[in-house]
């Protein structure tokens, strides 16, 4: 009988001592991964997310800037950007193969400064680097104003030897100059009133009437309007010729307007 116990003592040490054996108490390779791994996420640092709710927006889609002078770009709006960040002035478009000598952002001043000693033009935008937040293009064209006594001096009067007009030379407005509700006492038209948006967006409509048309626009040149008509999806684009002179517009072939007429609007 003691015999019995013994073998069968020795038989259940024998299956314990193979159990634990082949059930080691050491964490596997598996579960150090686990335990290894960052829940904050640290790894995703510098992503390519934007920042939210950050936002640019350069409120000149069309800017006039002299060569040879350093010139600015200061209607800019913009939304959780910190004097931390870093900034860049990016090129989008370059028919002209300009070389900026310069092209910075003033965080403080919120201005972009801009240099060429040649005349052409240029796309840019501001690109805020570490908010991963770029902002809308705005359209720079250079030209070589010295010796000219009309331009911007030239004023509504027409003064100076190339003045009144555009402001003489055929300089091109400042988007801003557009911006704003605009009407004509001309009865004929299809419409009576423009307003132009800040956004590059507009609409147009008649005093009294129902329905309106919807548009964007942007400065073609000196003498043209690029509109290209929304309404109910058309986006039709035309070209519309314009004479701006301070709070005078006239207009030729606009939507709405009898073609190869010219109709005189003025500022509200």
């Amino acid at each position: 009988m003691k015999k019995i116990f013994k073998t069968s003592l020795s038989i259940l040490l024998l299956i314990n001592l193979f159990v634990a054996c082949s059930n080691p108490t050491n964490t596997s390779p598996a579960d150090n991964s686990q335990n290894n791994s960052n829940p904050t996420g640290t790894t995703n640092s510098g992503s390519s997310t934007p920042r939210s709710n950050c936002s640019i927006t350069l409120l000149d889609y069309n800017v006039n800037l002299n060569c040879n002078v350093t010139g600015t770009i200061s209607n800019i709006n913009r939304f959780a950007c910190y004097s931390s960040d870093t900034y860049k002035i990016k090129i989008k478009s370059n028919p002209s193969n300009l070389q900026l000598t310069r092209a910075d952002y003033n965080y403080r001043e919120n201005q972009i400064s801009l240099f060429s000693a040649n005349s052409g033009t240029i796309t840019i935008t501001l690109f805020n680097e570490t908010a991963n937040v770029e902002s809308n293009e705005c359209t720079v064209v250079f030209g070589n104003n010295s010796g000219n006594n009309g331009g911007n001096n030239g004023g509504s009067n027409g003064g100076g030897n190339n003045g009144g007009g555009n402001g003489g030379n055929n300089q091109i407005p400042s988007v801003t100059a557009f911006i704003g509700s605009w009407t004509t006492t001309y009865t004929n038209g299809l419409i009576n009133t423009i307003q132009f948006r800040s956004d590059g967006t507009g609409r147009c409509y008649k005093t009294g009437n129902q329905g309106e048309n919807t548009f964007t626009w942007s400065i073609q040149s000196a003498t043209t309007l690029n509109i290209v008509n929304t309404t109910q999806n058309q986006n039709l684009s035309s070209t519309c010729t314009y004479n701006l002179n301070g709070n005078t517009l006239v207009l030729t072939n606009f939507i709405g307007l009898p073609q190869n007429t010219q109709i005189t609007f003025t500022k509200n």
